[in-house]
């Protein structure tokens, strides 16, 4: 009788852990696959952006807190297609070209839909879109910053659907998977520093202003895209032949020394272990 009583209850346990596990399984099955669609864009069957130049002026963005910008999309044409939408948002259209010729478009927040004009598949063309406003910040967490002190953006939105925020502060094809090149061209108040992805190529200089010109050759998606800007101070060290560059408002400059004093024994780890 005990032993009977003892299989009873392994079979009960068996039973209700069997059950957890499948309703645990079921659980991760419908969250990969909600996680699927929601990455999944009939767009990346019709085009593929292969670069962004971002050309933007945010002057005065302590009072003004806003952009004037045109954004170039390098895009090659996948399916032939009479139209194509872009993601931007609350940001206001002025004008849009393919390859230098004015393209009809029609701007329903946050859908940029523009007319094309006959390409075959294969084809690469340019898309120019002339924009301004007040890029926004999601309700929650993400977006775009206007402190003060700083300008910056965060790519990703946690209140928004979907959660990536490119579309934020320039047109693109807003999806986690779709990965482009960079240009950024940001022009700046002098005495005031832009930072983006990549490798500085040059800083030009103007009558009262600066345009940091930045290049990302590696291709990264939209929600990593990103710009900085302040009155920032750069620290600089080079560590086992690699430069490295802090930067800072000045009155924090000590302090961030102090936060990285480790930096050089991280890299130094990282050149061991992985060259």
């Amino acid at each position: 009788m005990k032993s009977r009583l003892v299989w009873l209850l392994s079979l009960i346990i068996f039973g209700s852990l069997n059950c957890t596990a499948q309703k645990f399984c079921q659980h991760l099955r419908l969250a990969h696959q909600s996680a699927t669609d929601n990455t999944i864009d009939l767009r990346a069957d019709t085009f593929d952006v292969i670069n962004y130049e971002i050309n933007a002026a945010f002057l005065n963005y302590q009072i003004a807190k806003d952009i004037d910008a045109n954004c170039e999309l390098q895009i090659v044409l996948k399916l032939e297609s009479t139209s194509m939408n872009l993601d931007l948002m609350g940001l206001n259209v002025s004008e849009v070209t393919v390859n230098g010729n004015s393209a009809s478009f029609s701007y329903n927040d946050p859908s940029l839909q523009i007319d094309l004009p006959v390409l075959a598949k294969g084809d690469t063309f340019k898309v120019d879109v002339s924009y301004n406003g007040n890029p926004k910040k999601d309700a929650q967490w993400g977006g775009f910053y206007f402190t003060g002190e700083y300008a910056f953006n965060l790519g990703v939105g946690f209140a928004s659907d979907p959660h990536n925020f490119g579309r934020v502060w320039y047109p693109c094809f807003d999806n986690f998977t779709d990965r482009a090149t960079y240009d950024y061209n940001i022009t700046v108040d002098s005495g005031f520093k832009a930072y983006s992805n990549g490798e500085l190529i040059n800083v030009s200089n103007n009558a009262s202003t600066q345009t940091f010109h930045w290049r990302m050759n590696d291709p990264i998606p939209t929600y990593l895209s990103s710009v900085a800007i302040a009155k920032y101070e750069e620290v600089t060290m080079n560590v086992e032949g690699i430069p490295v560059v802090l930067t800072s408002l000045e009155k924090d400059t000590a302090n961030m020394r102090q936060s990285f004093v480790h930096l050089p024994d991280c890299i130094s780890q990282y050149v061991s272990k992985y060259g």
